[in-house]
């Protein structure tokens, strides 16, 4: 195994969470990280890519507890848990680092990573015969886009309310979302335009985001890029006079609504779900845009 610096632990898990495809395995006896927007954002991106999680904390430990579940995790507690380990289907991290964001700041912690097969499968083995049978049940990551929760937090069908605190949080940046006729307008940090089409009786979400005309070359030869993160079909506008480049998505989902601008309450969950997650998406493939070269 490969010593990691005191320094670059918490650096190390991030990565390694970062790079969980197929699954992530969390133990962490304490958890406090409401304030640590780096690990938030690194769950937020597994999200994205449903990344099957799994949560091990100390049984009798109430903050930890409301701590995972306010990030959309059910937590497997486990009696007199000390062990920190950090696995995704790679390698592995064994650490003395609780998820802190205290210890992340201020504790001396001690941690290895995996470098080989035999190493990793031994990690494997210990929570398979330690933690895993504490798993009564699957730990799927919590649908915060589920019809009865969204319910429950849209308060007089001020949905687009909601949908534009959503956004807030996952961009880390404010958001406004204003009714233009039969359309929603979307402003955060990008222009979105949202409305509902109506084909053979049925009523389609369309959503479009203008792009540049680097990010538009790039869609058009590397749209894998696009659908790493997401399942959201993308077709792409080109501009046309003084018109913008546009990605756009068309949902295939029949809505009960005809009109955006009066949604019933059934479709608020399909409705706030695509946004999302279109906007979410091509912000994060605007970001890799920013990375490359054509």
């Amino acid at each position: 195994m490969r010593l990691i610096k005191p320094s670059q632990i918490s650096g190390e898990i991030m990565t390694l969470i970062e790079e969980a495809d197929q699954q992530l395995i969390i133990v962490s006896p304490y958890c406090k990280f409401s304030d640590w927007k780096k690990f938030l954002n690194k769950i937020n991106f597994l999200k994205r890519k449903n990344t099957k999680v799994e949560f091990y904390v100390r049984d009798n430990e109430p903050t930890t507890y409301q701590e995972v579940k306010s990030i959309g995790y059910l937590p497997i507690t486990v009696p007199n848990l000390h062990t920190k380990l950090y696995i995704n289907e790679k390698y592995a991290v064994v650490s003395s680092m609780n998820l802190l964001t205290y210890s992340d700041v201020n504790s001396l912690d001690i941690a290895y990573q995996t470098e080989n097969k035999e190493e990793y499968n031994e990690l494997i083995d210990y929570y398979e015969r330690y933690l895993k049978v504490f798993k009564n049940q699957e730990n799927e990551i919590e649908d915060i886009y589920a019809t009865k929760k969204h319910h429950q937090k849209i308060i007089n069908g001020r949905w687009s309310e909601y949908l534009s605190n959503l956004i807030s949080y996952e961009l880390n940046r404010n958001c406004w979302i204003n009714f233009n006729d039969s359309s929603i307008d979307i402003q955060c940090g990008n222009v979105y335009e949202a409305y509902i089409i109506n084909e053979n009786k049925n009523n389609y979400l369309n959503i479009l985001g203008v792009i540049s005309q680097k990010e538009y070359d790039l869609l058009s030869t590397k749209k894998d890029k696009f659908h790493e993160n997401s399942n959201l079909a993308v077709t792409l506008i080109e501009r046309k006079n003084y018109t913008y480049n546009k990605a756009c998505h068309h949902s295939k989902i029949n809505l009960k609504s005809k009109n955006i601008e009066y949604l019933h309450k059934e479709d608020y969950n399909a409705v706030v779900q695509i946004i999302l997650d279109f906007i979410t998406t091509l912000q994060d493939f605007k970001q890799h845009c920013r990375q490359v070269s054509i």
